[in-house]
């Protein structure tokens, strides 16, 4: 059961609900509600609507706030215009001025949980006045395939903040759970792997993404971009039975903005097979399994492989592949559980194609086994036929 206390006056219980709603209330100018957590909670969320008479906005504070040190079974989440996250001992003040405000407990069952007593009110504003202009449609000057550096994955190493802004994040809609990654394409379509979503096509609310995420418990050193899901497509000859065509669009209901202050950058699609290129070094990003059956990954992680050559591949395998399919090691370096879907980049002097789709393997950077990939330049003309022109142009072109 949750308490809630509206303006010092009133007491409300009501029963948690795994992904529903537990709490709708709104709001007028200066009233305010208040909610603290008790050991019992599961998963609901809270809404918190203005009143259309008000004219101030939907302010979040919380002067007692303490969860789980770990960020893993216990958090705060609120969704408004973006979506904000919050665990440990943070200063939660967030400001709202759009008209609704959802916030949601979340506790496992041995989640530690600490004091937590936090107010939501209609205040007069605080944000700025000044709005910054409109965006200018930069779709024909923006470039794709960029990396972002200042100067996991088994055996990996954090990445940069954004340093592949191409990297998306798919998320479980009722708990948050990041289950696969994918790959920014355009500015409203995401490539991940058919293995992730099948099944869900007709169900696109199961799921949303993530843009611009790099550690998983924080809402603050990175800008992300939370989009829910407009429609999947999973590729027409994709077989469970042998993992053959694991291709998946993700169209965004919201297409990106690509102006300066955007930290995100679609991939480029390959206008080749790269993947014959033997010996040659590619990276793989995710949050995956640092280990087999271990934990994910909080930030962003990459490993750099090397193409093997496709015969090889089955021969080490002991496995047919299709034609679809090529393969990628290094000594103690893969991909993982939690990666599938998500991007193995090959660099073309200056900037990044996106030429394969974290598909399946044998364990994780087990000796001698390499990951096996989708092969996104088979699929080329199978996307072309959603996704259409380029958003962002190749550089140099």
């Amino acid at each position: 059961m949750q308490t809630i206390h509206i303006l010092g006056l009133l007491a409300l219980t009501c029963t948690l609900v795994q992904g529903q709603a537990c709490l709708k209330t709104k709001l007028s100018d200066g009233e305010s509600l208040e909610f603290t957590n008790s050991e019992d909670n599961t998963n609901c969320w809270m809404v918190f609507r203005k009143r259309r008479s008000a004219t101030g906005n939907l302010v979040l504070s919380c002067p007692e706030f303490e969860l789980d040190p770990k960020c893993k079974r216990s958090r705060l989440v609120v969704k408004g215009s973006e979506t904000k996250r919050f665990c440990k001992s943070q200063n939660v003040n967030v400001e709202e001025d759009g008209n609704v405000m959802k916030i949601r407990l979340a506790f496992r069952a041995s989640a530690q949980i600490g004091a937590l007593r936090c107010t939501v009110s209609v205040q007069e504003t605080t944000m700025t006045s000044t709005q910054p202009p409109p965006p200018s449609n930069t779709t024909n000057s923006c470039q794709c395939g960029i990396a972002k550096r200042g100067q996991r994955i088994v055996g990996g190493e954090e990445t940069q903040i954004n340093e592949y802004p191409w990297q998306a994040l798919l998320r479980q809609t009722n708990s948050d759970f990041p289950f696969c990654g994918g790959t920014l394409i355009s500015e409203d379509w995401v490539l991940t792997a058919a293995h992730c979503v099948t099944g869900e096509e007709n169900s696109p609310g199961f799921a949303y993404v993530s843009l611009g995420e790099h550690d998983v418990r924080l809402t603050t050193e990175s800008e992300v971009i939370d989009s829910e899901i407009l429609r999947i497509i999973v590729h027409p000859n994709y077989s469970s039975r042998n993992v053959d065509n694991d291709f998946a669009l993700i169209q965004l209901k919201d297409k990106i903005k690509f102006d300066d202050s955007t930290v995100v950058r679609p991939a480029c699609l390959p206008n080749e097979d790269l993947t014959t290129r033997t010996g040659q070094d590619v990276v793989v990003t995710g949050w995956g399994t640092i280990r087999y059956e271990g934990r994910a990954s909080e930030f962003l992680q990459e490993v750099t492989l090397k193409l093997v050559d496709f015969d090889q591949c089955e021969t080490r395998l002991n496995t047919a592949l299709t034609d679809n399919m090529f393969c990628a090691y290094e000594d103690g370096k893969d991909s993982c559980q939690g990666d599938s879907g998500g991007p193995l980049i090959y660099a073309e002097t200056t900037f990044y194609d996106v030429i394969g789709v974290v598909s399946w393997g044998y364990g994780c950077a087990s000796p001698n086994l390499p990951g096996v990939y989708a092969n996104v330049h088979k699929a080329r003309a199978w996307i072309d036929q959603y996704v259409g022109e380029p958003t962002c142009a190749r550089p140099g072109l």
